[in-house]
């Protein structure tokens, strides 16, 4: 009853952006909007990833049929800004998160705030995103080692935006794993035709 009340009261998070990018725009907008190249790190028939590094930031696109289904987006920033105009910037742009956490280890900290289908915090502090509908997460703070693969070694300050869609992914994820299973019975048809 808790998890179904949590996803039926949670922010629906359809129309939320990173810098323009939305859940289900097409490919050809979403990349129309991005600041640098655009490269593919992964295809298959339904879906492609693919990232972009400008200088200071990086953008991870996740396609499925041509259409967004997970975007985010990594920001360095040199030196720590001013929490109180970041956060009202955030909150004028999104409204207040449905749940928000504060992860803290000796010089570091990272404060993450969650709309949409959140878990709840864990025992370090950290919020992620349920694996059923839809999402969107920032993580932000002074980050000593990197909480993001495109990061790198970066040490300091940095905002991760990250918005997903999981109905799209769990909906790839059982048409790939149909295309799997009709391709294995396809196999063996061949292999059962012997010339006797």
């Amino acid at each position: 009853m808790l998890i179904y009340s949590s996803f039926l009261f949670a922010t629906d998070v359809s129309n939320f952006d990173i810098k323009g990018i939305k859940l289900g725009m097409s490919k050809n907008e979403a990349l129309k909007r991005i600041p640098c190249m655009y490269q593919k790190t992964y295809n298959d028939e339904i879906s492609e990833q693919g990232k972009c590094i400008n200088k200071d930031e990086i953008y991870y696109l996740q396609f499925i049929d041509n259409y967004v289904s997970n975007i985010s987006r990594t920001k360095k920033i040199p030196i720590q800004p001013n929490d109180k105009i970041l956060y009202k910037k955030i909150y004028r742009k999104y409204g207040i998160p449905d749940k928000k956490s504060r992860y803290k280890f000796k010089n570091e900290y990272m404060d993450c705030l969650c709309y949409g289908q959140c878990s709840t915090p864990d025992s370090d502090g950290f919020i992620h995103l349920l694996d059923k509908g839809k999402g969107f997460l920032i993580y932000y703070g002074n980050m000593t080692h990197s909480y993001d693969n495109f990061l790198g070694d970066y040490i300091g300050y940095a905002i991760i935006f990250e918005l997903r869609d999981y109905e799209i992914i769990d909906n790839y994820m059982k048409r790939l794993d149909n295309m799997e299973k009709r391709k294995i019975e396809d196999e063996k048809k061949k292999a059962s035709n012997i010339d006797l």
